[in-house]
């Protein structure tokens, strides 16, 4: 929790685990309770706030995104 916001961040790597594709910071908009989504598979979404490119062009990192008004609900099979 930041400023009284929960938060919440994902990281995104390439098969081998070697380059991460993408940080999505998230700034959700209603309460989240943990409890109710460990162990299962969530998907995130909001509006997307920003888009930040790693400045030295490396492939260590290559995109920050921050999302706002986000949310955590939890995947439905197909």
């Amino acid at each position: 929790m930041v400023d009284g916001q929960l938060q919440g961040m994902t990281i995104t790597a390439n098969n081998k685990k070697t380059s991460i594709l993408c940080f999505e910071y998230f700034k959700y908009g209603d309460a989240i309770n943990p409890s109710d989504i460990i162990g299962k598979d969530i998907r995130c979404g909001g509006t997307l706030a920003s888009v930040e490119v790693n400045p030295n062009n490396s492939k260590i990192w290559i995109s920050k995104l921050h999302i706002e008004n986000a949310f955590a609900r939890e995947m439905t099979p197909r």
